[in-house]
């Protein structure tokens, strides 16, 4: 740890620190705004031309120059995930040194992980059956040759060969048929110089590759369009880094405003959304309104109904009311109408009186007896009041006529003067004294 913290170079990571609590065990390092090479590599968007790729190539190398030359030795996990790049679009190598410290360590999927980091290792290292944690300087020479075929063909480590990650591993391990395999270079429109640098530095046999300072002047040509001075480069490589990021910046910016547009369009069109959902609910309420209105209706219409048939009851009970008091009336009128027609068939003596009804008349009228007898009677030959009543008691079962009067009319005795007179004088009484016949 006390090496990796020493190292300071431009293309190496810096080293801030680790943490070993239990269950926690991790290493901090320099943070890089654009990613990893992998990253920048997967963007198809970013277009890179032969300067772009060239400047890629020389910060790995010289970074690899460094580690090689300095007491860490050699990389021995070199692959573009591990190849970092800042703000400055400068690449830095990390991930070196620290392999006891990070050993035995539990990774998700971590047997996928695995088989994917073997894509960039040595066949040699793949064979060994207990190959050194930090690798070697020629296994570093083969890894930087698939990193390479990576940053020129943009199509993965090993290209578009429809084959899983254990079954390269397995063909790499262990050839088929003795023909080596290798990531495919014929369709790819390559230099001869690069595509000759990247067989050298997968040869099967590892004392056959280059080191990495002469992979340096393999890939010379690479470079002949920068500047040969050090400090030019620099200059020259940050200025089109900062050009560069100028325009990556300028183009997200505009993805930036045109998806905020495309969010203020939705935002607006969310709001019209729910205006139309508010005035579907106003015309919801109206129309339960309205409903609530013609319910109203109906029950006025129901109300004004009955109150119709209330006044048709009340104007039926008043014509029934007004043909009870006719019908009172004309039975009154029938009453009069027979005192009249008995009144007047007493006077004419039509009616069958009898000397009992008189009689009636006489009982019933104690305190009129007396004058009724008195002042009607014409008192001759004797005759009084009493016996007048004895000469009707006497006869009081038998018709007037034939009591008071022989077959001719003519009177029978002196009483029947007197009798006859008081009979005249009840048929002309009242007809409240009569109504007690």
């Amino acid at each position: 740890m006390k090496k990796i913290r020493e190292v300071r170079h431009e293309n190496i990571i810096s080293f801030i620190g680790a943490c070993v609590d239990y269950d926690n065990i991790c290493v901090l390092i320099a943070y890089c705004a654009r990613g990893s090479l992998e990253d920048v590599l997967g963007n198809n968007d970013l277009h890179l031309d032969t300067m772009f790729v060239s400047s890629l190539v020389a910060d790995i190398l010289k970074g690899m120059i460094y580690l090689h030359d300095s007491e860490i030795i050699s990389h021995g996990n070199l692959r573009s995930s591990n190849c970092l790049v800042d703000s400055r679009w400068v690449l830095q190598i990390s991930d070196f040194g620290l392999h006891e410290f990070k050993a035995g360590q539990e990774e998700p999927n971590s047997k996928a992980k695995e088989n994917k980091r073997l894509l960039w290792r040595a066949p040699e290292l793949l064979r060994h059956p207990a190959a050194p944690a930090r690798g070697t300087q020629k296994a570093d020479v083969y890894s930087f040759a698939i990193v390479l075929y990576e940053i020129v063909g943009r199509a993965g480590p090993w290209g578009t060969q429809g084959l899983s990650e254990s079954e390269i591993v397995s063909r790499v391990r262990c050839p088929p048929d003795g023909q080596l395999f290798r990531p495919p270079i014929d369709h790819l429109d390559l230099p001869d110089f690069v595509e000759k640098c990247m067989r050298c530095c997968w040869d099967e046999e590892p004392e056959q590759r280059p080191d990495i300072r002469y992979i340096r002047i393999l890939l010379k040509e690479m470079h002949t369009g920068l500047p040969a001075d050090d400090g030019e480069i620099r200059v020259q490589i940050t200025a089109f880094r900062t050009k560069l990021i100028t325009l990556i910046e300028a183009a997200q910016h505009e993805a930036v405003q045109k998806e905020v547009a495309q969010h203020g369009a939705v935002q607006k069109e969310v709001a019209q959304h729910g205006a139309v959902q508010k005035e579907v609910a106003q015309h919801g309420a109206v129309q339960k309104e309205v409903a609530q209105h013609g319910a109203v209706q109906k029950e006025v219409a129901q109300h004004e109904a009955v109150q119709n048939e209330v006044a048709q009851h009340g104007a039926v009970q008043k014509e029934v009311a007004q043909h009870g008091a006719v019908q009172k009336e004309v039975a009154q009128h029938g009453a009069v109408q027979k005192e009249v027609a008995q009144h007047d068939a007493w006077k004419r003596q039509e009616l069958p009186l009898t000397l009992q009804d008189v009689y009636s008349v006489l009982m019933k009228n104690k305190r009129q007896r007396k004058k009724i007898l008195t002042g009607s009677a014409v008192w001759t030959d004797g005759a009084t009041p009493w016996s007048v009543k004895r000469c009707i008691r006497r006869n009081v079962s038998r018709p007037f006529q034939h009591a008071v009067h022989d077959t001719a009319g003519v009177p029978r005795s002196r009483y029947a003067v007197a009798t006859t007179a008081a009979i005249r004088h009840i048929l002309a009484m009242p007809s409240r004294v009569k109504a007690l016949i």
